[in-house]
């Protein structure tokens, strides 16, 4: 009987008193028949058997399966967040193609890094579910790291799309690129020449208006791109260039003499004319050793002889001026073409 009493004393490893057990009866006794959420050591005072957890057969293949449903979405979370190399991953986002891991620099790298082998190329499946905002973005990152290999893969790429696509880039590639690289380059480009003159051929508007006429201004330091531009227009377009010059260039500097040369074609349009005369009397005296000054006056008397009295004074101002080898056969010309 001692022996019994002393197990029911115990409480997990402790020993009670006779006065504790006494103050716990009450509480045993209540507890009795409300055994089901005990926990074990209120079931030892109450001289309940704790109970065993067990799991039946079917029990058993519920819970693997909710295991293996959870390694499953771990495992199909851990892949939605692999990226490329360069972290890119096609993860949809709301209002965007990149993922929520992915940024723009990311997309660009990956682009940079295609464009950027020997024979490199766009990645269009990407370009066509991005935002122009996004692209814009793309690009612009592009044009600081891009060599002249890349920007030549780039616009072959572009110029080889379908036109939907192609008339969306090009913009973007003339002003973000092309022209930011025709006013910085210092030394001729074989690969920036084909890639500009391959961009001409199909785009001669775009090259026009976002690469000719913002860098007229400018102060070039290697013009071979620019000629680049000028010697692959047909007669047609150099007409609408010519008009570009003659209502664009404030101030007339040595490489546009080049530039004219490509551009003179016969019977200019009298208005366009007198403009591109003015603006080379202006620096008749800057340039009067200058020989290419010289051949560009007698290519414009020979294409397009004074037809006004403001057109004659110019060219009797600039051969005054002139002082090459070239000056008494463009006095001679003029002489014999005189509106006066």
């Amino acid at each position: 009987m001692t022996s019994e009493m002393d197990e029911k004393n115990c409480f997990v490893k402790y020993s009670l008193s006779a006065s504790s057990m006494d103050r716990l009866n009450p509480i045993r006794d209540q507890s009795m028949h409300q055994t089901s959420e005990m926990k074990n050591a209120w079931r030892i005072i109450s001289w309940v058997e704790p109970e065993q957890i067990t799991v039946e057969e079917d029990d058993k293949d519920n819970v693997q399966a909710t295991v293996n449903r959870a390694i499953s979405s771990q495992d199909g979370i851990s892949e939605s967040i692999q990226a490329t190399q360069y972290g890119f991953t096609q993860v949809e986002r709301s209002g965007s193609t990149f993922g929520s891991i992915c940024s723009i620099e990311n997309f660009a790298d990956y682009l940079y890094e295609s464009l950027e082998c020997a024979n490199g190329k766009l990645e269009v499946d990407h370009i066509h579910n991005i935002t122009d905002s996004e692209l814009s973005s793309i690009v612009n990152d592009l044009s600081k790291k891009l060599s002249y290999k890349g920007i030549y893969n780039l616009c072959h790429s572009v110029c080889g799309m379908d036109m939907k696509l192609s008339e969306r880039l090009i913009s973007i590639l003339c002003k973000n690129i092309l022209l930011t690289a025709i006013i910085s380059i210092e030394e001729p480009s074989r690969l920036l020449n084909a890639a500009i003159t391959e961009c001409v051929g199909k785009f001669p508007e775009d090259v026009e208006n976002l690469v000719f006429i913002p860098s007229l201004n400018s102060d070039l330091k290697e013009i071979t791109t620019i000629l680049s531009i000028t010697s692959s227009l047909d007669n047609q377009q150099k007409r609408a260039y010519i008009s570009d010059f003659s209502t664009k260039v404030k101030d007339l500097k040595q490489w546009h003499i080049l530039v004219l040369q490509d551009l003179v074609v016969a019977n200019i349009d009298d208005n366009i004319k007198e403009k591109v005369l003015g603006l080379l009397w202006k620096k008749s005296y800057d340039f009067s050793r200058d020989k290419n000054y010289g051949k560009l006056i007698l290519s414009i008397l020979k294409t397009n002889p004074p037809t006004t009295v403001q057109q004659q004074h110019f060219y009797e101002e600039i051969v005054a001026d002139h002082n090459t080898l070239f000056k008494k056969l463009m006095a001679k010309m003029l002489e014999s073409n005189s509106v006066v």
